[in-house]
């Protein structure tokens, strides 16, 4: 007879049952269209999405952004990512209760970005959903600035390895055209160091772009600006900046 496994699933109904048992009202892959988010969990009007992931411990812009987009289209910016030590990946199932043991008491790299919490943090899931839970009764607010500039620095540094795979030509067209800056690069004689400089100009300044644009829909609440989504051409991008420069 083949032994169960453990998989991602399989921490699913342990925090399913903990989140329900604490008070909150919670559901596993909840179907979006063709996706869903791992957990789904509610407390009053506010909603949230889990991402459990088994392995690489740092937290990567791709499960942010998974989450996020999850998130963003159950009508909430609450996201949870929790990721568990590689070594239980496959791992046999001999007993039930383990799963249980390893789903809430195993310590996991955590990363927090809701309304009442953001932090990124190694710490037992029974300990963080208490903890969640005593931030939202309370209506107190906890921001680890070290998380944001952390989170910020990565992003850089996968925006700019995304940036040296485009067209350096198209991708100055769209951002920087005609931006005088870049005529100081003319003295470069090695080309190569100029296209570089380029590039990382190019993404710094790309990156503010979305940054600003991400913030001032935020702070103004504005319906005109369409939200941030997915695209499969750095062209996508100027729809949106064509949007905010017609606001008056």
């Amino acid at each position: 007879m083949k032994l169960p496994k453990i998989e991602e699933r399989t921490l699913y109904p342990p925090i399913i049952n903990h989140l329900q048992r604490i008070g909150f009202k919670a559901v596993g892959e909840t179907k979006i269209v063709k996706k869903h988010p791992d957990i789904f969990f509610q407390v009053d009007s506010l909603s949230f999405v889990i991402e459990v992931k088994i392995g690489k411990l740092e937290v990567g812009l791709k499960a942010v952004a998974q989450a996020s987009d999850y998130a963003r289209r159950l009508g909430t910016q609450n996201i949870i990512i929790l990721i568990y030590p590689e070594k239980y990946r496959n791992q046999v199932i001999l007993d039930p209760k383990d799963i249980t043991k390893i789903a809430l008491n195993e310590k996991v790299n955590a990363l927090v970005l809701t309304e009442y919490w953001t932090e990124s943090l190694v710490i037992e899931p029974i300990k963080l959903f208490e903890q969640l839970k005593q931030q939202i009764l309370l209506k107190k607010v906890k921001v680890d600035f070290k998380t944001i500039v952390k989170l910020i620095e990565g992003y850089v540094r996968d925006l700019n390895a995304i940036v040296y795979q485009i067209k350096t030509e198209e991708l100055i067209t769209e951002v920087v055209d005609k931006l005088d800056l870049f005529s100081s690069i003319g003295e470069i004689k090695d080309k190569e160091t100029a296209k570089k400089q380029v590039i990382n100009l190019a993404s710094y300044l790309l990156f503010n772009q979305l940054l600003f644009y991400h913030i001032y829909k935020r702070k103004t609440n504005s319906k005109k600006l369409p939200e941030l989504e997915e695209i499969k051409n750095v062209k996508d991008l100027q729809r949106y900046f064509d949007e905010i420069t017609s606001i008056d």
